[in-house]
């Protein structure tokens, strides 16, 4: 039998910490390993017990989850930090997500559906709700956008810049070594993410698409 998936709880609220806690508990994979009441004290455990998944609370008196959530992963590289609040409003998501979070979920979730989230981050999967998700795609969307018509513009002033040439003067020959400068793929590399002989096999490959996708619940 593989081990149990390890647990940090951090809400204000000792209720929800209870409630959250006893389901979880009750599932043979799970091993709640620790509680905080606060974003201070969640960094200082995390750091001690360094645990598979951290389920954030973001408005807490004190350090508030998106910096305990910075702090948690300088801390504790490994931990999957799933943010689970009432707030869906963009001044939380994403800078909690820019902090880290791997996940981000409202508490008006199923039990079931948490626990599914919490196997899945723990296989560095991840799940948002769907207001969440519709959110970011909106706003990698527009980001998309606004690189490309920015990318455009550039284009069109450097073309502005260059020197006019006067009725019936050639253009001046190259340097060998400048006309490789301007080939559309001269001087850039392809980056992947090294295997054991820095090469993408197909078996990793495969993976990494596979884990890759956003899931959405």
């Amino acid at each position: 039998m593989s081990d149990p998936i390890t647990i940090l709880i951090v809400d204000d609220h000792a209720v929800v910490r209870r409630g959250v806690r006893a389901f979880l508990e009750a599932q043979q994979d799970f091993a709640v390993v620790g509680e905080a009441g606060s974003g201070g004290e969640a960094v200082l455990l995390a750091a001690d017990l360094a645990p598979d998944v951290v389920l954030m609370d973001l408005v807490m008196p004190g350090m508030d989850g998106v910096q305990a959530t910075r702090l948690v992963k300088q801390k504790s590289p490994c931990s999957q930090v799933i943010v689970l609040t009432s707030y869906h409003e963009d001044e939380h998501i994403f800078p909690a997500i820019r902090a880290g979070a791997l996940s981000y979920l409202l508490k008006d979730i199923g039990l079931p559906d948490l626990a599914d989230a919490i196997r899945k981050a723990a296989r560095g999967e991840v799940v948002m709700h769907p207001h969440i998700a519709a959110r970011v795609v909106q706003e990698l969307d527009g980001a998309s956008h606004h690189g490309m018509g920015r990318g455009a513009e550039q284009r069109r002033d450097r073309r502005a810049a260059r020197p006019q040439r006067k009725d019936g003067e050639k253009p001046r020959p190259q340097h060998p070594r400048q006309a490789a400068s301007h080939r559309p793929h001269a001087g850039r590399h392809l980056c992947l993410a090294p295997g054991v002989d820095g090469k993408l096999n197909g078996k990793q490959a495969h993976h990494r698409r596979k884990q890759s996708h956003t899931i959405v619940h």
